[in-house]
């Protein structure tokens, strides 16, 4: 089982207590030898965890769990681009993310369970049933707390779990990045208020991108927006993926390698396909050719970096750039 490094992964974190908190749990399982036993750690007491992030990604997560409910405040660096997300959950279908980046506010809405179904992805909500196919390798104290270690067949990863409940550590397995508890208090008190996502935030939802690519129904959209073919009748129709950039704008672009290579990606549309084919073909004939890598080169700057991106996903970090682009 391999592990993707991104917003995956915050959200495995998230809703791995979440799972074990799914049944009684009295914290006296047979077999835990923890002389420090935590007689308040059960499904109807609220627990909170805070962590630290280091290595090529750094900051802090700090976790609220309670019944079926939590929430989740990070403050990631990645690269020198600083992102701060709040993550709410209240037990239902939805998750609900705040982030803020450069100033700019942003609200996601995403379906818990559209995280984990493609290989090389934890699914968070059966996790303890994946634990059955990681192999057990021994056992730590973190804050004073004895942890199972779990690692991961193909060694990219190993984690950390409390009482079969709670995960105080993340390791990848080259140990470029380690997620580790830095404290674990079961004397919290919460409301109903500590889970509620803010109603000043519009959210976005993040299931309705793919929508139309998962359910091709009919293409009432398409008659709608151009009225003069409503009475067109269409005996064959598909859907298929485009290739866009973040910022939907093309790429034109030289291969550093081989200067007798260049690359055009992302013409999403007639009109950019056309333009980006005439400016190629000027670059190859004219030295005099105006150059655009600013705006249509591969490594121009993008709202979310490379590395950003690799953290958060491709999806999260196209949503998050075009809805920079729609608050302006």
């Amino acid at each position: 089982m391999k592990l993707k490094i991104s917003a995956t992964f915050m959200i495995f974190i998230f809703f791995v207590a979440l799972t074990g908190c799914s049944k009684k749990d009295d914290g006296t399982k047979s077999g835990d030898t923890d002389s420090k036993k935590d007689s308040k750690l059960s499904v109807d007491n609220p627990f909170h965890v805070e962590f630290k992030i280091a290595g090529t990604v750094n900051g802090t997560v700090d976790a609220i769990y309670y019944k079926t409910k939590a929430r989740t405040q990070s403050n990631i660096d990645i690269g020198g681009q600083k992102m701060s997300a709040t993550a709410y959950y209240t037990g239902g279908d939805t998750m609900f993310i705040v982030s803020e980046m450069m100033g700019i506010k942003t609200g996601m809405k995403i379906n818990k369970s559209d995280y984990g179904k493609k290989e090389g992805e934890i699914d968070a909500i059966t996790f303890k049933d994946q634990l059955k196919n990681m192999d057990k390798i021994g056992t730590e104290e973190i804050l004073e707390k004895k942890c199972d270690i779990y690692k991961a067949k193909d060694g990219k990863f190993q984690i950390s779990i409390y009482n079969e409940m709670v995960p105080l550590k993340f390791s990848t397995g080259d140990g470029k990045m380690v997620m580790e508890a830095t404290k674990f208090d079961t004397d919290v008190k919460v409301d109903e208020n500590t889970f509620t996502p803010p109603t000043d935030v519009k959210y976005m939802d993040t299931g309705d991108m793919m929508k139309d690519l998962k359910n091709p129904k009919d293409i009432n959209n398409l008659k709608d927006n151009f009225p003069t073919i409503k009475d067109v009748e269409f005996t064959h129709y598909w859907s298929g993926m485009l290739d866009i950039t973040k910022d939907l704008i093309p790429i034109v672009d030289w291969d550093p390698r081989n200067k007798f290579i260049q690359y055009v990606m992302g013409c999403a549309g007639l009109n950019w396909a056309a333009y980006c084919g005439d400016y190629a073909a000027r670059r190859v004939i004219s030295k005099k050719t105006e150059d655009l890598t600013e705006f249509l080169g591969a490594n121009r700057k993008f709202f979310i970096s490379e590395n950003l991106q690799k953290f958060l996903g491709k999806r999260v970090s196209f949503a998050l750039s075009n809805l920079k682009k729609l608050l302006g």
